[in-house]
């Protein structure tokens, strides 16, 4: 019997997060969020994920901060 690949994005997501929960030593919701300024230049930080359900991902995040201002206007 073969197995089938999971081809949904988020069910991939929660299936590697489950993975990660039982073998990372601190906090497998820690992931890496890109984002770009309005001219383009790219700048990465870790966000803890909250929440993944089929609308997406949820962080939180200040909105006032580099990460927030780049967020909302890119």
């Amino acid at each position: 019997m073969t197995e089938h690949p999971v081809t949904d994005p988020i069910q991939r997501f929660l299936a590697d997060l489950e993975r990660a929960r039982a073998t990372e030593p601190f906090d497998a919701t820690a992931a890496a969020l890109a984002t770009a300024d309005m001219e383009g230049s790219p700048s990465v930080r870790f966000v803890l994920v909250k929440v993944v359900d089929a609308r997406g991902f949820v962080f939180f995040t200040n909105e006032h901060s580099r990460k927030g201002r780049e967020l909302r206007g890119n």
